[in-house]
């Protein structure tokens, strides 16, 4: 740290806070920059690296830092209270632009889809929580916010509100579409706001649980509920342990009833989920009267009927998930009412259940779901007796393991 005369008439005052960050102020007298410099002996004596970064990024924020330190310790002045509140640029303003963006037609999120009604108003609903917890609460400056203050808001949601960390991740994605809007220049009226940037945060991982197989007479129970015309989708999804989008977009050219297989392939209406989904699935001989009669109904290049691949108007879900809500309704009323305790989803685990039961070698499991990894497959054998299996495993070694 040094104060030097620069020019006549101007004093440098130059210091490097810590490694990396090296500064310089001009001063019209000595007498003027030494209060500075006391104060930035201070700063680089209390190890602050948050005041020490905003400072670095904005040194003209060392007469407000200057202030305060007179009447505060180094070790009590915020980061907050150095940006100033003032301006079009705090959280409040800009949080009732982009809920006003969300609400008008023609918006589009950071993944270029149009705001959904119901995302909107999730949205709007967790910024407004999330602006009641910052300490300043509309007034706080959106430069101040950074991945740190996110990661402290999800650890509160989780600790305090006691919301599950998968849940408190919903919460990080309003507040992430906020600032990846704000600081698009295309997509935001006004154009970016300064020193605003898109918000990164590492999400919570799922928790990995056994894969829910329903049993012969589960499956008859929920069958009794649901409407007849409705039951080949369930049926097909679950003897080809199919996805419920790929059965919902199957076409009549997928379908070969003479070898016997089923191809699922990537159309212009369903891009598959990876490039591993892309695969052909061999079905029993008791599919086969179920595909030949819908084949002789299907009207036009899809296998099911229109309804199932439309979007009804105003709802939160695109054109490849809009089926899949409704049928999960419908499975969802039919599971209640046979006091079945089970999700859409698990035609496919009970698919994969059943394979592995049969002693089916996970990477062929894989394949068979199109699964991307085998980890992921692996899942299925969680149910099963590991001792038994592995007893298998010895007995079918025999007398190969040493000479005789």
């Amino acid at each position: 740290m040094g104060l030097h005369r620069h020019r006549k008439g101007e004093w440098r005052l130059r210091v490097q806070l810590r490694s990396g960050v090296r500064l310089s102020w001009a001063f019209g007298t000595q007498a003027e920059a030494m209060p500075y410099q006391e104060t930035l002996r201070k700063l680089r004596l209390s190890l602050r690296d948050d005041l020490i970064d905003a400072l670095g990024r904005d040194k003209s924020l060392l007469p407000r830092l200057h202030r305060i330190a007179e009447r505060e310790s180094m070790s009590q002045v915020r980061v907050l209270d150095l940006l100033s509140p003032s301006g079009g640029h705090s959280i409040g303003v800009i949080a009732k632009e982009f809920i006003q963006y969300m609400q008008t037609s023609g918006s589009r999120s950071r993944f270029r889809r149009p705001f959904a009604p119901s995302t909107a108003e999730a949205y709007t609903r967790h910024i407004e929580w999330f602006i009641r917890w910052l300490p300043d609460g509309e007034r706080t400056p959106m430069e101040s916010i950074n991945s740190a203050v996110l990661s402290s808001y999800h650890q509160y949601r989780v600790n305090d509100d006691g919301v599950t960390p998968v849940g408190a991740d919903r919460s990080i994605t309003a507040i992430q579409a906020l600032f990846s809007w704000a600081s698009d220049a295309k997509r935001r009226k006004g154009g970016a706001v300064p020193n605003v940037e898109p918000l990164s945060h590492q999400k919570s991982p799922k928790l990995r649980e056994e894969a829910r197989a329903l049993g012969p007479n589960e499956l008859v129970k929920i069958q009794g509920f649901v409407p007849p015309e409705v039951w080949p989708i369930f049926e097909v999804t679950l003897q080809l342990g199919l996805r419920i989008s790929e059965c919902l977009f199957l076409r009549v050219s997928d379908i070969d009833l003479d070898e016997q297989v089923v191809r699922i392939r990537p159309h212009p209406d369903r891009p598959l989920k990876t490039v591993h989904a892309e695969r052909e699935i061999p079905f029993l001989e008791s599919l086969r009267p179920i595909l030949a009669s819908q084949l002789a109904k299907a009207k036009g290049e899809h296998l099911w009927p229109k309804e199932w691949r439309t979007a009804r108007k105003g709802g939160s879900a695109g054109l490849s998930r809009a089926g899949y809500h409704r049928l999960a309704k419908v499975w969802a009323k039919a599971a209640k009412a046979s006091g079945v305790t089970a999700t859409i989803h698990d035609l496919r685990h009970t698919f994969g259940s059943r394979l592995a039961d049969a002693m089916v070698p996970p990477r062929d499991i894989a394949a068979l779901l199109g699964h991307q990894s085998v980890v992921t497959t692996e899942r299925y054998w969680m149910t099963k007796d590991a001792l038994g299996r592995k007893r298998d495993a010895v007995r079918k070694l025999g007398s190969n393991l040493l000479p005789p």
